[in-house]
């Protein structure tokens, strides 16, 4: 039987049984009712954790704007299961999107600062772990938008941020869109050892967001890029992140098309392996201060770029990159350096300091 607790600093757990499991708003519902209590009761010194079950929660849309997401995590809040469903090895929690779900959803679970219903305009302190949360795309109505986890402000609240975000131990797959996809104005993500697959676009998007950590992550068969680091990104590091046969680029660092704001910028990615993917291994695309294979303490630590469609690394319109010390092989066709289409390395624009640049 599935069930849903919340306790506040370690003290006595407050227990819902969910006694009808077909009953898909009442289980979100139960769900959503544990983490507006939590957030609710929590502070800085004493948060909260709401606990799922093992088990699967089949959730509805039904009723909540598409900007709501389904279920809201609030500030000071620890939202999670037993563990992810990929590989494990004991008992596990999914949060599934319910069948003939009809409109399009900003966010399975996202934090509690939704565009058309902001309880909050901005959440801090939350953490998401040990969860499956599957967008079931082939039982939902074609064309609407699905992405998984969510964070970010309301659009357009200049001052409002999202803050001190950590995602641990989470699987998302089988969203119509995109699999993480924290958002606008989120200062302080931490993503590890996660994977995104079988999503319809990117599998991590990594959009206006400043001082991100990206580590032990697997992207994998998603329909765009595998990791998407996009529209005024700041202070990213990547490291050991293994992205795959996904229908675009490896790993993507760009500002956007039409993007009046600064450049995506001061992005390292160190170690992993990019592999098998439909594009270039990594593609960075109009940014600035981009490091690949190390990092700014000039510590190398290289990644694998191999079998990729794209070239194994593609440099457009971008300054200050930086390349050294990666094991580039057997991507478009041979080459090391050039500013043809036809190179492992591919250079377009302005761009500086190729050091070591394959092997």
């Amino acid at each position: 039987m599935l069930s849903v607790s919340w306790s506040v600093g370690g003290g006595p757990a407050n227990i819902t049984t969910i006694v009808d499991e077909t009953n898909t708003i009442a289980v979100r519902d139960a769900i959503q009712a544990a983490l507006d209590s939590a957030a609710a009761a929590a502070t800085v010194a004493q948060p909260a954790t709401v606990t799922l079950s093992a088990g699967t929660f089949v959730v509805s849309a039904d009723g909540l704007a598409a900007a709501d997401g389904i279920l809201r995590v609030g500030s000071n809040t620890t939202f999670e299961g037993a563990d992810m469903a990929l590989n494990a090895t004991g008992p596990s929690t999914t949060i599934a999107l319910a069948d003939g779900t009809s409109h399009s959803v900003t966010g399975i679970v996202r934090t509690d600062s939704g565009e058309t219903n902001p309880t909050l305009q901005s959440t801090a302190n939350v953490t998401v772990r040990n969860l499956t949360i599957d967008g079931n795309n082939a039982n939902i109505a074609a064309g609407i938008e699905v992405d998984g986890f969510y964070t970010g402000p309301k659009p357009g609240t200049e001052t409002a941020t999202d803050t001190n975000i950590t995602v641990d131990n989470v699987e998302i797959k089988n969203m119509s869109r995109y699999g993480f996809d924290p958002h606008e104005q989120t200062i302080g993500l931490s993503i590890s050892n996660s994977v995104a697959r079988d999503n319809g676009r990117d599998g991590f998007a990594i959009d206006f967001c400043q001082d991100v950590t990206l580590t032990n992550n697997h992207s994998y068969n998603n329909g765009q890029n595998g990791f998407n680091i996009v529209t005024s990104s700041s202070n990213v590091t990547m490291t050991g992140n293994i992205s795959y046969n996904n229908a675009k680029a490896g790993i993507a660092v760009q500002t956007g098309n039409n993007e009046a704001r600064a450049l995506t910028e001061n992005v390292t990615i160190l170690g992993g392996q990019v592999y098998g993917n439909g594009g270039a291994g990594i593609a960075v695309r109009q940014a600035d201060s981009v490091r690949i294979g190390v990092d700014a303490a000039n510590i190398v630590n290289g990644v694998q770029i191999n079998g990729n469609a794209g070239q194994g690394i593609l440099i457009e319109g971008s300054s200050n990159v930086t390349v050294q010390g990666n094991t580039v092989a057997g991507n478009a066709t041979d080459g090391t350096l050039s500013g043809g289409s036809d190179a492992e390395i591919r250079v377009k624009g302005y761009v500086c300091r190729p050091i070591g640049t394959g092997s």
